[in-house]
C-alpha cells in the first residue's frame, strides 16, 4: 500500500464526514453561525482534499505542499492530519446508516 492509498473502510468513512461537515456548515449559515460554518465548512474541504488525494496519488505526490517527515520522505495520507485521524477513529467505521440529505457529495476514483 503506497502513502497516498486508504483502505476503503476509511475512504468511506472521510467521504460520511465531508458530507456530515458540510450539512452541519449549512446549520451554521442558516442560524447565522458564520464564524462556526467557516470552521465546519473548513473540516469539509480538508475530508475532500483527502479523497481527492487518495484518488489521484500521483499528481498528490508531485505537490511542493505534500507534507513530509523530517527526512523528507512524503507522510502516509492517514497521517496528514491528526486532528481528523482522532476524531475518524473514534467514530464507529462499520456504520453503513445512510442520511437524507439535500446536498450530496460524490467522489469516485477515476
Amino acid at each position: 500500500m503506497s502513502a497516498f492509498e486508504l483502505p476503503d473502510r476509511i475512504f468511506n468513512e472521510i467521504i460520511r464526514l465531508s458530507r456530515q461537515y458540510y450539512r452541519e456548515a449549512e446549520k451554521c449559515r442558516e442560524a447565522n453561525a458564520f464564524l462556526a460554518g467557516c470552521i465546519m465548512i473548513g473540516s469539509a474541504l480538508e475530508a475532500m482534499l483527502l479523497a481527492f488525494a487518495n484518488c489521484y496519488p500521483e499528481e498528490a505526490s508531485n505537490s511542493t505542499a505534500v507534507p513530509r517527515k523530517r527526512n523528507g520522505v512524503v507522510k502516509p495520507l492517514i497521517d496528514w492530519s491528526q486532528a481528523f485521524n482522532a476524531q475518524t477513529q473514534q467514530i464507529h467505521l462499520g456504520s453503513n446508516r445512510e442520511r437524507r440529505s439535500e446536498h450530496r457529495l460524490t467522489i469516485k476514483c477515476a
